[in-house]
């Protein structure tokens, strides 16, 4: 995904705060989780989202420019959102029958 933004939770604080338990440097892009933008590229087993779809996802290097997630962990954004910041992790508390997002 071509990222957008990502949003900041209460558990990105410590990292930032520099406390000794994380190995730094983080990768880049971490601990960013909960991004959203457009398809850059998808695999060929993805069903249901495509290059140009604009999505919230769930991830782990939401903060970089570029991040890949499984398509699990992928939703389409509906037109109304155009434009506007939406992050993926409210989507982490919602969970279909099968165990995917929405």
């Amino acid at each position: 995904m071509k990222l957008e933004g990502c949003g900041v939770r209460g558990s990105n604080l410590p990292v930032w705060e520099g406390r000794p338990w994380f190995d730094y440097p983080l990768d880049a892009g971490a601990p960013g989780h909960e991004g959203w933008g457009t398809i850059d590229a998808a695999g060929e087993e993805v069903d249901g989202l495509a290059c140009g779809d604009r999505v919230a996802l769930l991830s782990y290097n939401a903060y970089a420019a570029y991040d890949v997630a499984p398509a699990s962990g992928v939703v389409k954004l509906p037109d109304a959102l155009k434009g506007r910041a939406f992050p993926g992790e409210p989507l982490a508390c919602v969970r279909r029958p099968s165990g995917g997002l929405p």
